[in-house]
């Protein structure tokens, strides 16, 4: 009897051991979320080998949904467009995300709350404030968010990490990571990957994001976690033709305490590259290559120890971490902490090449901050309660704004060289959404190649300021000045399709005179009749002006003529409120504190006007917030409520470019009191100066 017992136990034993080796055998089951990014073939190549099994694929465009790389190998009853109802129905082990990079936090909201590990294609989000919300999802959850770069696999870049931690080239005091191909185009990938790759938003931009990404999450690696004390950065688009709204060339610069990172990341390499080099006091390291490492000494070709399993292969990597198999180390390379760094950088690199200036990442944004600190201790505050905002609203300079809302989205274009467009949902957070023009030049100002139509052979150079967009017949319509010398401004029109059309010149409304030398600051205006105007002025004290414009905006109607306004002031525009017209105009020099508002109201569009008078104005030449003015709209909430956006000055904000102030983009709420529209503050009180607070507008 005893011996059956004991052979009883041994079958039993035999049947458990076989249970755990056929689990431990079983596919890793993930869900694909996305389709679009050509890096699917990975997902393939793992599928066919065995390694994983797709229980599910969502995909939001129909057009992908059952025409992509996994269709031929994954049931089509597996294929969803709602990615929840895919989350709930096949309950994967963890999604990998193969979409836009903007699409990441939308997968991280689905699967964090139901439990679900992630894991996202280079780079992590397309901003760093996207990345701190998916982060709060992960950790809100307790779920697993990697991120996965080709890099990561080179047993070479392996290989580097071990001779530096064990010290054998000395303190590094210098990375240099190259990354980058001939570009998207060109290597042929395919239009559903580069309808996105190649969209500011969707992609956060072109090669800083794409490649840049790699030198960055590399560098954080080998240093430690380290974040660098400051960011300095220059995109350039060599290739406007191929890659209109992105940069194609970027440079980063990360200045660490003792080491210095420069990550050269393209899409005009003339060859495929991700090779790296780090300096130390008594050697380097040099990697070529996925194998292959340059010794201290010297020595060429080393081949470096493959990596073993589960660090050899993302998909590997990702069943171990989610099956508890290997812990996955704070900065190692597709941590979280490591990439939420690498998104800092990113951010910080797009901001400091549109300011000119490096970012400081290892506390106060500048100095000039010190000064201010009561108010924003004040502000913060405030702020918790989440109706307030805090001017200004964007940490870029957004001189001379100008607003058009487009759908969901408000655009905002800005005088600049080039001129950028930014866009956001709520008028309160404001990201870059492209150039308007390529790349202008004094002989080719709109970047079509072709030459000035307007150009008179004046020698100073050709700059736009002050752009008006309105949305005339469904078209996008742009009055801009074009600067050619103090005796040559002209006020022109430029037209695209859309919002993501080529802008292409449309013809001339004004030129510079002897009598009106300085035609600028056009301003868009359609009355409750459907006429539409260009409100313009002169600063060469000739005159405030307004004249009606034809059905299509594109030139003045025949027969009509300037109506004068009032005397010169800049940045006009006009608001028709209760029967009345406001024309709201600046006046001052620009790159001061002295810069005013000003105000008029008339009964009739063509009546007389009687002269502005100051309405907003700081109230101390020493303020950190002051200059506010050149306004462009004035835009109702849900509520009903008006905000004017204009800009002002932030001392210390934004780095002084030489004597240039930079100008950020403010908020400010008018209220009709006493028959008249007047500024409040965030209390809804009367105000002549600028706000730092505001209460927040909301749409629905």
């Amino acid at each position: 009897m005893a011996n059956i017992g004991k052979r009883i136990l041994q079958i039993l034993l035999l049947y458990v051991g076989i249970c755990v080796t056929a689990s431990a055998a079983e596919p890793f089951r993930i869900g694909v979320a996305g389709v679009t990014h050509d890096h699917l073939n990975g997902v393939v190549s793992q599928l066919r080998q065995g390694d994983i099994q797709v229980v599910g694929v969502w995909e939001a465009d129909e057009r992908y949904l059952h025409s992509n790389s996994l269709t031929r190998l994954v049931p089509e009853n597996l294929f969803y467009s709602d990615l929840g109802k895919m989350l709930d129905e096949t309950r994967p082990e963890a999604v990998v995300a193969y979409g836009s990079i903007k699409e990441h936090l939308t997968v991280v909201q689905a699967c964090a709350p139901r439990g679900i590990h992630v894991m996202v294609e280079k780079p992590l989000a397309t901003t760093y404030d996207e990345a701190k919300e998916m982060e709060a999802q992960a950790r809100k959850h307790g779920i697993l968010l990697l991120t996965n770069y080709e890099t990561t696999w080179y047993a070479s870049n392996h290989y580097i990490k071990q001779e530096a931690d064990a010290g054998r080239i000395g303190p590094i005091h210098r990375i240099e990571v190259y990354d980058g191909h001939q570009g998207p185009s060109e290597i042929g990938c395919s239009k559903k990957f580069l309808d996105w790759l190649t969209d500011p938003v969707l992609n956060g931009g072109g090669a800083v994001m794409d490649f840049g990404c790699y030198g960055a999450n590399l560098a954080t690696w080998i240093l430690g976690g380290q974040r660098p004390v400051s960011v300095y950065a220059v995109l350039k688009q060599n290739k406007p033709e191929v890659y209109p709204k992105v940069d194609d060339d970027a440079t980063i610069i990360l200045d660490y305490s003792g080491t210095t990172v420069q990550i050269n990341a393209s899409w005009c390499w003339p060859y495929n590259r991700k090779d790296m080099y780090v300096y130390g006091k008594k050697g380097f390291l040099y990697q070529p290559d996925p194998k292959h490492v340059t010794d201290a000494a010297g020595k060429p070709g080393i081949e470096a120890p493959s990596l073993a399993a589960p660090i050899d292969n993302p998909f590997r990597y990702l069943a171990a971490a989610v099956r508890g198999e290997l812990t996955v180390k704070p900065f190692d390379l597709c941590s979280l902490e490591n990439n939420m760094i690498v998104m800092e950088i990113l951010s910080a690199a797009v901001k400091s090449s549109r300011t000119g200036v490096p970012v400081r990442l290892d506390g106060p944004k500048n100095d000039g901050f010190a000064e201010a600190e009561p108010y924003f201790l004040n502000a913060r505050k405030a702020l918790a309660s989440n109706d307030l905002i805090m001017n200004p609203v964007s940490d870029f300079d957004c001189a001379d704004p100008s607003v058009v809302k487009i759908g969901d989205w408000f655009y905002c274009f800005a005088t600049g060289f080039p001129i950028r467009i930014y866009r956001s949902r709520d008028l309160c957070q404001w990201e870059f959404y492209r150039n308007m023009f390529p790349g202008p030049s004094p002989d080719d100002p709109y970047g079509d190649g072709k030459k000035d139509p307007m150009k008179t052979g004046a020698k100073s150079r050709i700059n736009y300021w002050a752009p008006s967009p309105a949305v005339i017949n469904g078209k996008v319509v742009v009055y801009l000045t074009l600067f050619v010398s103090m005796e040559n401004d002209r006020q022109v029109v430029c037209v695209a399709d859309d919002i993501d059309g080529e802008f292409r010149y449309a013809g001339t409304l004004n030129i510079g005179t002897p009598d009106h030398p300085t035609p600028q600051d056009g301003q868009f205006f359609l009355d409750d009749d459907g006429r539409q105007y260009l409100v313009w002025g002169d600063v060469n004290s000739k005159g405030n002006y307004i004249r009606e414009l034809t059905s299509d905006g594109l030139r003045y109607k025949p027969g009509s003529k300037p109506h004068y306004i009032t005397k010169a002031y800049e940045g006009g525009y006009i608001y028709k409120y209760g029967g009345k017209y406001y024309f709201f105009c600046s006046k001052g020099y620009y790159n001061t504190a002295d810069y005013t508002l000003c105000m008029s109201v008339s009964d009739r569009l063509d009546g007389e006007w009687p002269e502005p008078v100051p309405v907003l104005k700081s109230d101390n030449p020493e303020a950190i917030l002051n200059g506010a003015g050149h306004n462009g709209e004035i835009i109702t909430d849900s509520q009903g409520r008006m905000f004017m956006v204009m800009h002002t000055h932030c001392e210390g904000l934004i780095p002084l470019r030489g004597s240039y102030h930079p100008r950020p983009m403010m908020l400010m709420e008018l209220k009709e009191i006493d028959g008249t529209l007047t500024f409040v503050n965030h209390k809804g009180e009367p105000t002549t100066r600028p706000e730092w607070l505001v209460q927040r507008p909301v749409f629905k």
